[in-house]
């Protein structure tokens, strides 16, 4: 996923996202908070602040949902894992 200049979020990139997934957030701060960590800042607290702001993730601790964003996509890719193994 994309950062533009202005740390908000490639617009293009989170629709690929649903679309690959076939979910549809209607709340787009909920998928970049599970998806995204703080730590992709590098500990910048100015940048991520300025991030947070951007994209109006107003929650200070979301490793919740980013938790759990990476527990669905585990899913996803062990599903694809064990399916593509099934075909040979």
């Amino acid at each position: 996923m994309r950062i533009n200049d202005d740390f908000t979020v490639n617009s293009v990139d989170l629709i690929e996202f649903q679309n690959e997934i076939g979910v549809t957030y209607n709340d787009k701060k909920y998928l970049i908070q599970s998806l995204l960590h703080k730590s992709f800042f590098d500990g910048n607290k100015t940048k991520l602040d300025a991030f947070k702001k951007s994209n109006d993730l107003d929650a200070d601790d979301y490793e919740k949902l980013e938790y759990l964003g990476n527990s669905v996509l585990h899913l996803i890719v062990d599903e694809y894992s064990y399916n593509d193994k099934m075909i040979e």
